[in-house]
């Protein structure tokens, strides 16, 4: 499932080498090292999001980014009114596992 890819909103102004690192979206465009592409490449990833939830742009936001660095990625955005709550998670998880 997709979430909430980068909540630096959240800290108040406070960003450090602990927030990058820990912000896929701040860092993953930066990576530029064949042997970490190695292992990415080899993997590949869903980011499931609801067409109405409020994280779907972070999530368009970094499969683009795995498409620019030809690191396998899926974007799923549910219809239906999908939404950031639980019972479209719910519904993601029976669809995923």
């Amino acid at each position: 499932m997709g979430g909430a890819l980068d909540p630096s909103g959240f800290l108040s102004g406070y960003y450090d080498q602990d927030c990058y690192l820990n912000l896929p979206t701040h860092y993953m465009p930066n990576i530029s090292d064949a042997h970490y592409f190695y292992y990415y490449r080899r993997n590949s990833c869903i980011l499931a999001t609801g067409v109405d939830d409020v994280c779907r742009e972070m999530n368009q936001q970094m499969a683009h980014i795995l498409h620019t660095k030809e690191i396998p990625c899926r974007l799923d955005v549910w219809g239906d009114g999908a939404g950031h709550d639980w019972h479209t998670w719910q519904r993601m998880i029976d669809a995923y596992l």
